[in-house]
């Protein structure tokens, strides 16, 4: 690097990740599967007798947001510990 260089290489070695999480397709994400949580609250809400397979279907999305929030959290902050906790 030139002495004139006032950016820092991307940190790629810290963390247990291999790569850098980047914002854009992971707030995208994010957003979706977080519009899909909801609907599918409604949708359980309303045809009641479908718990079996909503329970299913409620886990795996909150997991999904809970995936794609620590991605947003990591692509911002590579040395917060949180998006790893999560």
């Amino acid at each position: 690097m030139n002495a004139t260089d006032a950016t820092e290489p991307p940190l790629s070695n810290i963390g247990v990740l291999p790569f850098v999480p980047l914002y854009g397709p992971n707030a995208f994400f994010l957003a979706l599967f977080s519009i899909l949580l909801a609907a599918q609250l409604l949708l359980t809400y309303r045809f009641y007798r479908s718990y079996g397979y909503a329970i299913g279907m409620l886990g795996g999305l909150l997991l999904e947001v809970l995936g794609y929030a620590a991605k947003v959290m990591l692509s911002q902050n590579r040395k917060n510990k949180n998006g790893y906790i999560m």
